[in-house]
């Protein structure tokens, strides 16, 4: 069973430790976004284990299957997020991918995907194992190999 409060504060250090990568942007309260681009407001995913770990970007796309309110991407498009970042922190490796444009692959993917309950003491997410071969496509960059025009405009910082 997961922990809401302790993965909050590891996602926390997440995203300061994205933003020390992008000098750029500027965190947010979190409530509507993780952090404002140049260009748009960005909803942050972290994880922390490591990449060779597992194939997959795990897709939330419940955060609450008892109340039925959106996660991951779904709930970035709500809170008005031009990007969704998929960020892990041990390679410090961030794919970037336009809100829209990874909605749209996710909703095509759907029906082949299995869902994956994640409990909590008081809620359930339902997400999916998404191979990261079948989102790197449509990613508007990598953080680890940036030379992209929107990651120069972010402040790139490349380690």
């Amino acid at each position: 069973m997961r922990n809401f409060q302790v993965d909050l504060k590891r996602g926390q250090q997440g995203e300061l430790d994205f933003l020390k990568l992008f000098t750029a942007l500027v965190g947010t309260d979190g409530r509507k976004g993780d952090i404002v681009a140049p260009d748009g407001k960005i909803e942050l995913k972290t994880d922390f284990y490591p990449m060779t770990q597992t194939p997959n970007f795990f897709i939330e796309r419940y955060s609450s299957i008892e109340v039925g309110s959106p996660g991951g991407v779904h709930q970035a498009k709500v809170h008005g997020c031009k990007y969704f970042v998929y960020y892990y922190t041990t390679a410090q490796t961030g794919y970037v991918f336009l809100v829209d444009d990874l909605i749209a692959q996710i909703e095509k993917l759907e029906p082949t995907l299995k869902p994956v309950e994640v409990r909590n003491k008081k809620w359930t997410t339902i997400g999916y194992k998404v191979p990261r071969e079948m989102l790197k496509p449509i990613a508007v960059f990598n953080s680890h190999d940036c030379t992209d025009a929107i990651a120069a405009a972010w402040g790139f910082q490349a380690k």
